[in-house]
């Protein structure tokens, strides 16, 4: 990466994109200009790295660039030209790196007087370039919207025409940078040190050699016609009718056997007729379909014995998705709704491995096409048009045996043994790059700041509960090489003994030494710990657990004795998760508020039970998801986010009281050009964290005084560790009959509720 990052000064000017710009003017002082190129939050990248990138983003992973750190690029305007456009003025700077690699720079609306002076030989420097794709003229560019974000460097000295003549005899008209490339443009140096290639010398033939080659011609012509043997061509004896009609006859008896064996004849009156009934294909057919409702219910069944909670099958699950995706077409409709797929495809969507997760959504879509249902995009219905019949080739492609199945189960060791294997190989990287990783790296990616406990001395035989022994100062690590008892400042890490190691264990870290002192340490960021609500509630919790208070009682009842249980215990904030939490099915993120009834119609009963109680208190809901509005914003059709979440209400008649919707999906909010139009420094936190902090900073609550419901384990467990209180439900395992059905409880294989 070093020849593609850097600038600095030099001499009498900089070097950017690895060529020394001399400069004739500065318009930006030489000082102002080393202090830029120092600063670490801004990286100059080589334009032709950004030109050969897809896009910004694209080029800043290349280069491993932080969130935090802008990325600016260094070139030289060899032309200007401006245009009116429809929203005003577009000034257009052709740039170069001076090497081989050109640029447009667009820049809209009004620019300021400096700017406006730009022109041949001018050098830019552009902060946060938004490359566009190629241009008309096969040019990549650069769009500038905020004239802030040009810096104007000075004037490049140098810059001239070639010298050279075309074979025209008109000067040529390309730049050159005789400081790196000479007077001259690489196509005449080219031309000057190519070799001059030899005159061919044309041979003028004399008139007495053209008359011997020609009577030499004719000569060969005459003796070739004269040995050449005269045909008689006579007229060939009439044929024999007989033998013809028995040489017909073979060939019609033939015929008539083809036909007896590709389809049923009939002997009528001594001539045999094919049979034209259309009963047995239609029996064939019956057959057939029968035989294809048997495979899809086998390779159903089969996918609902291979789903585990230890999710150890997905190889397989992954192949049988695929497999019954191919059925779906030449099924019975009702034999898709006895089956029970599309509950099975709803379970998968929230699937630790994303490849299975997609497959299911998209087999969910298919079924539902084929049901009948109303196309999406406005397209026109399936039961106005009807399914467009295949062909042979294709039908014969698409048709799904018992063979795929029986290949794919049997395949699936070879490919768990391969992937084990790859995982081994992966652990051996890791931990050799460990290895070659000094102690200072090592403390550095794992703790950053430690507390001593307690510890325990092997010479004195005995624990000390207090945080440090007597003349030991707080926030210092025990052992050093000259003595066991001595101190050891946590900002010198790396000057721990080698045999030193550490362990992470759930909230602590054991560390040990070989002056065998164990040291248990508290590092920042490991976890939060929890406040006095969080704790208090979960003891609740689980004395209702033990008690089984909700197990038994209506919906209602269950919601008031949830809600009163909060109250209690200095809960605030009810953070609601939409999908499979606020209703009993998944959008998939959208929806159409048309042909998605059923999805927008499925709020539980539990959730209105618990806000229609919540009115009567001054405990508040607000629904967090992770359904982007920014995602289809503008589609004619779908809807997601804050607009689905009003759509259920009215199509359930659920008459909630929610505070707000906080409708964001993290990997939207990654580039800076995204997360700074929400105040963000850096690309939005993973899971919901950035959604529970928005609560706190809207309604001045804190953290403790917020319960997360959601049916994702990740962002309950990522909840927790921010000191929120959550709620969740997994998949595996029964529904108590209350409100927790609609608040996703844990639920073990067993039946067991815990709060995590």
């Amino acid at each position: 990466m070093a020849t593609k990052l850097g600038a600095k000064i030099y001499r009498d000017g900089i070097v950017a994109n690895g060529v020394e710009l001399v400069m004739r003017k500065w318009i930006k002082s030489r000082e102002d200009m080393g202090s830029i190129f120092a600063d670490n939050s801004t990286v100059f990248a080589h334009v032709a790295a950004l030109i050969d990138s897809k896009d910004t983003e694209q080029c800043r992973n290349m280069l491993k660039l932080g969130a935090n750190v802008d990325m600016a690029v260094i070139c030289v305007v060899t032309a200007v030209n401006t245009y009116a456009g429809k929203g005003g003025n577009v000034t257009v700077w052709m740039c170069s790196d001076l090497k081989e690699t050109t640029l447009k720079v667009n820049v809209y609306g009004t620019m300021s007087s400096e700017l406006g002076g730009i022109g041949q030989g001018s050098i830019i420097a552009v902060l946060n370039p938004d490359l566009t794709d190629y241009t008309k003229d096969n040019y990549r560019g650069i769009s500038v919207k905020n004239c802030d974000n040009v810096l104007l460097i000075g004037e490049i000295d140098g810059l001239q025409m070639c010298k050279g003549v075309t074979t025209k005899g008109t000067t040529c008209k390309n730049l050159v940078y005789k400081h790196h490339q000479g007077e001259f443009c690489k196509y005449h140096l080219k031309a000057a040190f190519d070799k001059p290639k030899a005159k061919k010398t044309s041979v003028i033939p004399k008139s007495e050699d053209i008359i011997k080659q020609v009577d030499g011609t004719i000569q060969r012509r005459e003796l070739d016609e004269n040995d050449k043997q005269n045909f008689i061509f006579r007229p060939t004896a009439p044929s024999d009718p007989t033998k013809v009609m028995s040489t017909l006859g073979g060939l019609g008896s033939l015929l008539n056997k083809v036909t007896e064996t590709r389809i049923g004849t009939t002997n009528i009156m001594g001539v045999k007729l094919p049979v034209m009934t259309t009963a047995p294909p239609e029996k064939c057919r019956v057959n057939n379909d029968k035989n294809r409702n048997k495979e899809f219910d086998s390779a159903v069944n089969s996918l609902k014995n291979i789903i585990t909670p230890d999710h150890k099958n997905n190889k397989k699950v992954l192949g049988l998705l695929q497999l019954i995706a191919k059925y779906v077409n030449y099924v019975d409709k009702e034999c898709i709704q006895k089956s029970g797929i599309l509950q099975i495809c709803s379970s998968l969507f929230d699937h630790p491995l994303d490849g299975i997760a997609i497959e299911s959504l998209k087999l969910r879509r298919v079924i539902k096409k084929y049901m009948q249902t109303p196309l999406k995009d406005n397209a026109a219905p399936t039961y106005l048009i009807g399914r467009k019949k295949e062909d042979v080739k294709q039908h014969i492609k698409n048709q799904a045996t018992s063979k795929d199945l029986e290949t794919i189960l049997a395949a699936s060791s070879d490919v768990d043994a391969y992937v084990e294997k790859e995982n081994i190989e992966t652990t051996k990287r890791k931990l050799e790059a460990l290895e070659r990783m000094n102690k200072a790296q090592e403390y550095q990616k794992t703790v950053t700041e430690i507390e001593v406990v307690a510890t325990y001395c092997h010479e004195c035989k005995r624990w000390s509960e207090y945080p440090n022994p007597p003349g030991v100062a707080t926030g210092t690590i025990l052992s050093t090489d000259r003595n066991p008892h001595g101190a050891l400042d946590v900002n010198n890490l790396h000057l721990l003994p080698k045999r030193a190691r550490f362990t992470i264990l759930g909230k602590i870290i054991s560390f040990q030494t070989r002056y065998c002192w164990i040291v248990t340490l508290a590092p920042r960021g490991l976890y939060v710990p929890m406040n006095n609500n969080v704790e208090s509630f979960n003891a609740a919790m689980r004395d209702c657990i033990a008690n089984r208070v909700f197990h038994g009682i209506t919906p209602e009842e269950a919601a008031d004795k949830f809600v009163t249980m909060l109250e209690e215990n200095g809960i605030k904030y009810i953070a609601s998760d939409f999908d499979a939490t606020m209703i009993s099915k998944h959008s998939g993120g959208y929806c159409d508020p048309k042909s998605d009834i059923a999805v927008l119609s499925s709020v539980t009963e539990h959730f209105k039970a618990v806000a229609e109680r919540i009115k009567r208190t001054n405990i508040k809901l607000c629904i967090v998801t992770f359904s982007d509005d920014s995602h289809v914003k503008d589609h004619p059709v779908y809807i997601s986010g804050g607009r689905m979440v009003k759509k259920a209400l009215e199509h359930s008649k659920c008459t909630a009281d929610i505070q707000k919707v906080y409708d964001f999906y993290p990997r939207f909010w990654e580039s800076p050009s995204q997360y700074k139009k929400l105040g963000l420094k850096g690309p939005m936190p993973n899971y919901k964290e950035y959604h529970l902090r928005q609560i706190c900073a809207d309604f001045n609550v804190e953290l403790g005084e917020i319960i997360l419901l959601d049916d994702d384990i990740y962002n309950c467990k990522n909840a927790k560790k921010i000191g929120a209180a959550v709620l969740h439900r997994s998949r595996y395992g029964s529904l108590l009959a209350a409100v927790f059905a609609a608040m996703r409880l844990a639920l073990d294989p067993k039946g067991n509720l815990e709060v995590i």
